[in-house]
């Protein structure tokens, strides 16, 4: 009997061991103090900053109108994909012709890993609010040692998980995606996470809305990080190889953003199939500001104060979200 039975506890104790997320504080919870400005990434420790580069803590725990509180803080307004924190840094900076700065985020792992073993990642961004220059530059580099260095400069070296060149990361309202495996040398404890490519190999593309053109965010790309899992269980995080980068919807356009006050909602299909749709207006707090039940083709607003807003239009095939900006 105790035979028969030994085998299936065995079989149980691992399936338990490989289903564990090896990234310690994988959504930025745990914390020893609230962040109050920029630059305090090692309050949500383990994590650090490996370089001079500035990666940023944010989390509710902040007053309201703390810069790096979430969801509304400095660089945009963006909900927790868990719980109520997350990470920020720079993939893309030019700012004052400086193109070579860098940010990155670092922690050990909970394990080393085992070679020849089969790992896989997932993790989630988004692109901020103030940002115009979205770029597809992004790895995930696993290491026996910390990557420690004394300037801002780019890593040098080639991260095991990387995003397709020409896949840019321009999802400003919801969490994209990215997914992937390798398989381990062996040894390696720490896990780096950031743009490891040089500016002639970092290539971007500019995204209408964002900031306004006087914010030093306006040429940058600027990015939120959280949910990040390793583990040796396929089950355990999804190992299909992508970036989520949705195409911009086509069936409505909402324009100017940054506007200064008359915005335009415009029904592309208008000719073809036009829509009747609802239309909810959130302010920065989430709290509904407006409600309209449309059937135009060209839908005007002239009456929101500056700020930042989502949009939400729901129509009998789907629901579509975009963030504006008014200024005044």
């Amino acid at each position: 009997m105790k035979i028969k039975i030994l085998p299936f506890f065995l079989f149980f104790c691992l399936t338990l061991k490989a289903q564990v997320n090896l990234v310690p504080n994988p959504s930025f919870e745990s914390y020893d103090t609230c962040p109050n400005t920029a630059s305090q990434i090692r309050y949500a420790f383990p994590w650090f900053q490996p370089t001079l580069g500035t990666p940023d803590y944010l989390n509710g725990c902040a007053l309201i109108s703390s810069e790096f509180s979430v969801p509304q803080n400095l660089l945009g307004y963006q909900n927790a994909r868990t719980g109520f924190g997350y990470a920020g840094f720079y993939l893309y900076y030019y700012t004052n012709n400086q193109t070579t700065y860098r940010e990155y985020i670092e922690s050990p792992l909970n394990d080393s890993l085992v070679a020849g073993r089969r790992y896989y990642l997932r993790l989630y961004l988004s692109f901020s609010d103030s940002s115009r220059t979205a770029t597809d530059a992004f790895g995930v580099c696993f290491s026996h040692d910390s990557i420690l260095t004394t300037n801002w400069n780019e890593i040098s070296i080639t991260p095991q998980i990387q995003n397709i060149s020409g896949n840019y990361l321009i999802d400003r309202v919801n969490w994209m995606s990215l997914s992937g495996d390798f398989i381990a040398q062996g040894g390696e404890k720490f896990i780096t996470i950031g743009n490891f490519r040089n500016y002639i190999n970092t290539d971007s593309i500019f995204i209408s809305g964002g900031g306004l053109q006087t914010q030093p965010e306006y040429k940058n790309g600027y990015y939120y990080i959280d949910d990040i899992c390793v583990s040796d269980d396929s089950l355990f995080c999804y190992s299909s190889v992508s970036v989520g980068g949705k195409i911009p919807h086509q069936d409505f356009s909402i324009f100017p953003n940054p506007s200064k006050g008359n915005l335009h909602i415009y029904d592309n299909n208008i000719t073809k199939h036009p829509l009747y749709y609802h239309l909810l207006i959130y302010n920065s707090a989430g709290r509904i500001v407006s409600e309209n039940f449309v059937s135009e083709g060209d839908f005007q607003i002239n009456y929101l104060k500056s700020g930042l807003y989502l949009f939400k239009i729901i129509t009998e095939r789907e629901t579509v979200n975009k963030k504006i900006i008014i200024y005044h």
